[in-house]
């Protein structure tokens, strides 16, 4: 069958990595036809040490945003032929090379002094404060860097447009002069005597570590909140504003009624205490479509009927809770949890599944377990430490999987070569000689 170009361009194309995109058009002749239709619309390219800048230019003309490692002197003057809007670079350099990209409107850089941008007075990230940011005329700037008060207030006093800001801690005075900003986003690393004073800040997400007092939450109208305390000496569950969509918590007791928030729709929960504040069978009101739990054990109560995406790590279940799992979720992934049982999944839409088991044991699989999991139209399967032998593999053999992953498993290359003719566009496996996979495959 031949491909009319319009389904090359339009329907195949765009939905390929370059690196495909380059293998198709070397061993197809049908298609290198259309190289220049291909490659002069791409406008993303990651850039590698073994890219040939002058190639990349000639060929992808079009080229707005750039992610790049290395800088090297010779390759500036042709990037400064691409009409770059966005940019993203990430190395330590010998040499300053000056860039000029006269359409540059946002930049995310590890160091700002690494790579000279003249001219450049859009959107800046940077990895690491420089006294040279001071005097900089930005649109807004974004600092990863955990800083001192004594920074953070010359970077008020500058009033410059801080957007996302790292403090290891922070006084009065130096939130009162934080109010100026145009914050959105702050991280706290350590405790601060005056911490109830950021609910005046108006900002929409908020990480806190080990916070001494943590009440005045409830009174921020956050979108985003993550706090981490010491589960020795776990705090107690608060009341949260009901503007919050995003919401994780570290080493924390959790009363699950004060979940029942209108906008919350991720919950991530890592070594914390589930708990209900009354006895009741009622069930919770939860909008969670999104959830990840590492907790010692999964309370059936917290799988609300909206989830669509689901991961669970190192939990002890109810035996029952995987038959009960909404058929709403797409996505699952189960961790280190040996009471999982395949057989009594009923998932329909499930199109992700990963099963992990860990360094002290395998998840066992039986054949109906697989035969269940090759019924369904799952694209993306990911199997760690999972029971999957030259015996059994052949179950997989008829899935629509695009995306494979087998890792630690206890097939042998013969197993392996029972799956030849699934559609893959990515296969990862381990404990195979790279020679079998050439001369088996």
């Amino acid at each position: 069958m031949k491909l009319s170009n319009d389904l090359i361009l339009h329907k195949l194309a765009p939905f390929l990595d370059l690196f495909d995109i380059a293998i198709i058009l070397q061993v197809s002749k049908s298609i290198h036809r259309l190289r220049q239709a291909i490659l002069g619309e791409l406008d993303y390219v990651v850039v590698t040490n073994r890219t040939m800048i002058p190639h990349l230019v000639c060929w992808c003309p079009k080229v707005k945003r750039l992610k790049i490692t290395t800088f090297r002197s010779e390759d500036v003057g042709y990037l400064e032929c691409l009409p770059i809007e966005s940019l993203d670079c990430y190395s330590e350099y010998t040499s300053n090379p000056q860039v000029n990209f006269p359409k540059l409107r946002k930049l995310h850089v590890h160091e700002f002094n690494s790579v000279e941008f003249p001219d450049f007075h859009g959107h800046l990230t940077t990895g690491r404060f420089r006294e040279d940011i001071l005097d900089l005329q930005l649109e807004s700037l974004q600092i990863e860097d955990y800083l001192t008060p004594d920074f953070i207030a010359r970077l008020c006093d500058k009033k410059l447009p801080v957007t996302s800001l790292k403090a290891h801690y922070l006084n009065n005075d130096t939130i009162e002069k934080m109010k100026e900003l145009p914050l959105r986003s702050l991280s706290l690393m350590q405790k601060s005597a005056s911490v109830s004073n950021l609910e005046l800040l108006n900002i929409e997400e908020f990480v806190v570590s080990f916070p001494s007092e943590i009440t005045f939450i409830n009174r921020m109208a956050l979108k985003k909140l993550d706090i981490k305390c010491d589960p020795a000496n776990s705090v107690d569950s608060i009341k949260f504003n009901n503007a919050l969509e995003s919401l994780t918590m570290y080493g924390m007791v959790v009363y699950m009624e004060d979940l029942e928030l209108p906008n919350l729709k991720y919950l991530s929960l890592a070594s914390c205490r589930l708990r209900r504040r009354t006895f009741t069978s009622a069930p919770l009101k939860l909008t969670i479509t999104q959830l990840k739990c590492a907790t010692m054990f999964v309370e059936s109560d917290i799988i609300a009927d909206t989830l669509t995406k689901l991961s669970i790590t190192i939990c002890r279940t109810d035996p029952d809770l995987i038959a009960r799992l909404p058929n709403t979720i797409t996505d699952l992934k189960i961790i280190g949890c040996m009471e999982i049982d395949c057989n009594k999944l009923q998932l329909s839409n499930l199109t992700v599944l990963e099963l992990c088991g860990n360094y002290a044991f395998d998840v066992r699989l039986s054949d109906a377990g697989l035969r269940w999991i090759a019924k369904n139209k799952i694209s993306d399967l990911t199997f760690k430490n999972v029971d999957i032998t030259d015996d059994n593999i052949h179950h997989l053999a008829d899935m629509p999987i695009n995306y494979l992953t087998l890792i630690d498993c206890n097939f042998s290359i013969v197993g392996l070569n029972r799956l030849r003719g699934l559609p893959l566009r990515q296969l990862k496996v381990s404990g195979i000689p790279a020679r079998h996979l050439f001369i088996g495959l």
